[in-house]
């Protein structure tokens, strides 16, 4: 990411329209996590689908999750991807239905651990036991990924719990 960062600023100095790149310069400065340089060349790039999505997603590092949503919410073509993002968003505004609406809303087949595993958290206050099973499926696609997913969950859980003792 490095290498690809430093080709395309190079770049933009020897091409004739250099906001060309600004794009694929604003993924890389996202995949480095430095989050307001990536908006700042977004904002420079007309709002296609792409870069609703790109925004969506950093707003959504960011932790405005608001914002986040009104982005991803104005994307024309809805993919697995997107259903994903919604999903992601909905999980930390706290809205459980809908984030589990958005996963179950991407096809079977292209369903990953990840998405099996929030599945499983978004159901967890409703339905035990489909949660338990979406766990499952989760662990038995990825283990290495289900056990991290569960660890963070499990520390969050506890932290959570942690507060409302102290209430």
């Amino acid at each position: 990411v490095d290498q690809a960062q430093q080709l395309l600023e190079q770049a933009q100095h020897l091409v004739k329209k250099p906001q060309e790149l600004n794009y694929n310069l604003a993924v890389s400065y996202y995949m480095q996590g430095d989050f307001d340089k990536a908006l700042a060349l977004l904002d420079q790039i007309p709002n296609d689908d792409l870069t609703l999505y790109q925004k969506a997603l950093t707003y959504l590092k960011l932790g405005q999750s608001q914002k986040a949503l009104a982005y991803a919410l104005t994307i024309k073509k809805i993919d697995e991807k997107v259903q994903e993002l919604l999903g992601d968003i909905w999980l930390s505004l706290g809205e459980n239905d809908q984030a589990q609406q958005s996963y179950l809303a991407i096809p079977v087949d292209k369903r990953t651990a990840k998405i099996y595993f929030l599945l499983g958290v978004s159901t967890m206050e409703k339905d035990r036991n489909k949660a338990e099973s979406y766990f499952a499926k989760a662990k038995a696609m990825d283990e290495k990924y289900y056990k991290r997913a569960m660890d963070q969950y499990a520390s969050i859980m506890k932290m959570l719990n942690d507060k409302e003792k102290k209430k």
